[in-house]
């Protein structure tokens, strides 16, 4: 949100870059990320920053339902008190011992603190990966 030279409220939408906005299939999860870097409109701010300015974020979602075969739409509203700073959510899947797959359902939407080494830090540094 911004203010007018006259003090007047001016709201506005920006884009977020995500770090893979497209995907071919639909994973058994998926978290849409974002960094908060220099290019980033949402770059210096803190959490109290964010809600002063009442800043919110609206996920939109398009997916092509083959059994449908139509497109599904979806759109989310993130108020600036649900946006959680240096933390990540918990990775549901894993992999057993025997190379299974799986999708612990109890863990999504669970966070943990985002330090370290993030699991797919660097992928969209390869040639081939989206803008």
């Amino acid at each position: 949100m911004l203010w007018t030279a006259k003090g007047k409220l001016f709201r506005c939408a920006q884009e977020l870059r995500l770090e893979r906005a497209h995907l071919p299939v639909v994973p058994l999860t998926w978290t849409l990320m974002h960094v908060m870097d220099e290019r980033s409109p949402l770059h210096g701010y803190d959490a109290a920053q964010v809600v002063a300015a009442l800043a919110q974020v609206f996920v939109t979602l398009e997916a092509r339902d083959p059994m449908l075969a139509t497109s599904v739409h979806e759109i989310r509203n993130y108020p600036p008190e649900d946006i959680r700073f240096g933390m990540r959510d918990v990775d549901a899947i894993t992999t057993e011992e025997d190379g299974m797959t799986v999708a612990d359902l109890t863990k999504i939407g669970e966070m943990e603190p985002d330090v370290g080494e993030h699991p797919v830090q660097g992928w969209n540094e390869r040639e081939d990966a989206p803008e």
